[in-house]
C-alpha cells in the first residue's frame, strides 16, 4: 500500500472544504504540473494519504 504527503494552498482549496466533502473526497483539478497530474492519477482508494496546508487559513 503506498502513502502519500498532498499539499494544498487555503486559498484553493481550504480545510473547510475538504471537511466537508468527507470520506468521498472530491476530483482535484488545476493542477499543472505533471508530475503531480500522474501522482494523483496513480493513488487508489483506501491508501494512506497526510494533507497539510501552506500558509495561513
Amino acid at each position: 500500500m503506498a502513502h502519500w504527503l498532498l499539499k494544498s494552498e487555503p486559498d484553493d482549496w481550504s480545510w473547510a472544504e475538504q471537511v466537508a466533502k468527507g470520506r468521498d473526497g472530491a476530483e482535484w483539478t488545476g493542477i499543472r504540473n505533471f508530475s503531480a497530474q500522474n501522482n494523483l492519477r496513480a493513488m487508489k482508494k483506501g491508501e494512506q494519504a497526510f494533507f497539510y496546508h501552506t500558509g495561513k487559513e
